[in-house]
């Protein structure tokens, strides 16, 4: 074999060699360099979890309101309170109407009076639990993200919308890596 045939032949493929080497020398250079990548650009950050209707269960007159837009929330705060006068003198009313039936019961020991302070009874019951409704609070941990406006006097029916409650994520820790503080192992 003649060496000019050889050495022309290498050189032909001079090119080809060189490339290779390129692409060798970039995969090296790829797998043993850890690259930070940052982008920059506007968006909207939305919550994992869906939000919750903040809605009245009752209706009536509005008497103060405690929460505002873009306020957190832990579970029971109260949000809205309902002027509670009526219920406050009912509930006056339906006590008195119990105190008079005790006292007439354990005068005749009838079993129709029984019957009727066991109904007092009830209705106290749900009288209080009427009360309770007159102030909504709080479902959840999170952030209030939109409120009605609500003003004291205003009068509201049962079912009314109030806001929405975005909840706080319940997992612990932080899923998003600190770019400061990432390593470059690989």
């Amino acid at each position: 074999m003649n060496i000019n045939v050889s050495l022309q032949w290498l050189w032909a493929k001079k090119p080809f060699y060189a490339m290779a080497l390129l692409v060798m020398v970039a995969g090296l250079w790829a797998y043993r360099t850890q690259l930070r990548i940052w982008v920059c650009a506007p968006g909207i950050i939305r919550a994992e979890g869906a939000a919750i209707a903040i809605v009245s269960e009752t209706g009536g007159k509005v008497r103060d309101v405690y929460a505002t837009e873009d306020m957190e929330v832990r579970p029971g705060d109260p949000l809205v309170q309902f002027d509670t006068r009526k219920l406050a003198l009912k509930k006056q009313a339906l006590e008195s109407r119990i105190h008079f039936t005790e006292l007439r019961l354990s005068a005749v020991k009838d079993r129709l009076e029984r019957t009727e302070l066991t109904n007092l009874y009830k209705q106290l019951h749900d009288l209080r639990k009427e009360i309770g409704n007159l102030t909504i609070t709080s479902p959840a941990d999170g952030q209030i993200t939109i409120l009605a406006p609500l003003h004291p006097g205003e009068v509201l029916s049962p079912g009314t919308a109030i806001g929405a409650l975005i909840p706080y994520s319940r997992a612990p820790g932080n899923n998003i890596p600190d770019p400061s503080s990432a390593s470059n192992r690989r």
